[in-house]
């Protein structure tokens, strides 16, 4: 087992190490006799996360966006396309992106009348957004084919390359791009298809250090289910994630507010950061012709500390939640205490009585409520319970 200094020359892998010939090697790379490759941890230099957006959304890394229809999942996507390639001030004030270009594929909606007009609305400098057409027409003379992950990541590679400064990829939604139809015929439910899939993606995202920002839809009649049980299709999509996000709507008296959420799904590598509210207003755009189109875009009003369960909860319940009760209390210091990982059920009984907590209110916020995931750690007397947040890898339905 020797340093692999040389690329590999397996024809199904050629296209991703040739795509980054001109990047320095960070550390030696060994390989088996079999092909395996690893690393040593000793030549591994540690390094900060490299984020795009301040622990919200990283580079070199996957990231989603998920909700429920109609609450502007793309037009959030309009707003962070416009202050990447102009460099504008995030939303929050954290600072601001050095300006780069955009790759969108974008599946339900049209370029002309859809996606330009919102960039525009946005402010994005639309010169550097390159808007990836669905059909594909491959060479040879074969037939024209829908793009797919599966089969086309190598043209994404050479877009990337071509341009020089991509700094996100948006894909709208994900499961449209899959490879359905294509060589793999991808069954999105299945956990293992879906890595398949992704997995080259997100190494794609690492070697050319670009944040890919994923869009989902909910499954339906997934009311009363954590947050990241709702996501249509396999849980892989949210479980291969680093960072992700949900969006839902404010309810009082069951009817929606003009405020929306915007709030934490999943970071497994980011500081607590707080949830931001945004409405959807409508502003105008004139075409080259003189026409003017009525566009909607998205303005940022607040933060709110509002947790992604508790914002699906007044979603569920028409905003008439009972504010302030032991059970919502409960799942509130649960979701608080989990959120950071795993812990044993005897120190979150101890900190629950600490705080004020029945004990059995919170056993019923845990198994009703957040649907915690319990399992049994060690052996003998020193065996613990050990309550963890749902986990993503789960195939729920």
């Amino acid at each position: 087992m020797t340093p692999e200094d040389d690329f590999d020359d397996d024809p199904a892998l050629k296209w991703d190490f040739e795509s980054i010939e001109d990047t320095p090697r960070k550390a030696p790379v060994y390989k088996t006799d079999s092909g395996v490759r690893y690393q040593l941890a000793s030549d591994v230099e540690p390094e900060p996360i490299n984020w795009l957006w301040s622990n919200r959304i990283a580079r070199g890394k996957l990231n989603f966006l998920a909700g429920p229809p109609d609450q502007g999942k793309s037009q959030i996507t309009c707003d962070l396309i416009a202050r990447v390639t102009t460099g504008s001030a995030w939303p929050d004030k954290s600072g601001r992106p050095i300006p780069g270009s955009v790759i969108v594929l974008a599946a339900e909606d049209d370029a002309g009348d859809t996606i330009v007009p919102r960039l525009k609305a946005a402010g994005a400098d639309v010169s550097k957004v390159m808007i990836v057409q669905m059909m594909v027409k491959p060479v040879k003379g074969r037939p024209e084919r829908m793009f797919n992950i599966a089969d086309d990541l190598p043209g994404l590679a050479e877009i990337i390359r071509t341009c020089n400064d991509v700094a996100l990829i948006v894909i709208d939604p994900i499961n449209s791009y899959m490879g359905a139809g294509g060589r793999n015929g991808t069954d999105t439910w299945k956990t293992s298809e879906v890595r398949s899939v992704l997995s080259p993606l997100g190494n794609l995202a690492e070697r050319h250090d670009v944040a890919v920002l994923f869009l989902s839809h909910l499954t339906k009649n997934s009311g009363g289910s954590a947050p990241l049980a709702r996501m249509l299709d396999s849980q892989a999509f949210t479980a291969i994630a680093r960072c992700g996000w949900f969006v839902a709507p404010e309810m009082q008296d069951r009817k929606e507010t003009a405020r929306k959420f915007f709030v934490k799904g999943k970071s497994n590598i980011g500081a607590p950061v707080p949830g931001l509210t945004y409405e959807i207003e409508e502003t105008t755009v004139t075409t080259a012709a003189g026409l003017v189109l009525k566009v909607p875009r998205i303005k940022w009003t607040g933060e709110t500390d509002m947790s992604a369960g508790q914002v699906f909860r007044q979603m569920d319940n028409g905003g008439e939640q009972e504010k302030g009760s032991a059970l919502e209390a409960a799942i509130t210091f649960l979701e608080d205490e989990l959120a950071s990982g795993p812990k044993p059920s005897d120190k979150l009984k101890d900190r629950a009585e600490e705080r004020g907590h029945s004990w059995r209110t919170v056993r019923r916020a845990a198994f009703e409520g957040v649907g915690v995931r319990s399992e049994r750690s060690g052996f003998g007397k020193g065996s613990a319970y050990v309550w963890s947040l749902p986990d993503p890898d789960i195939d729920f339905g």
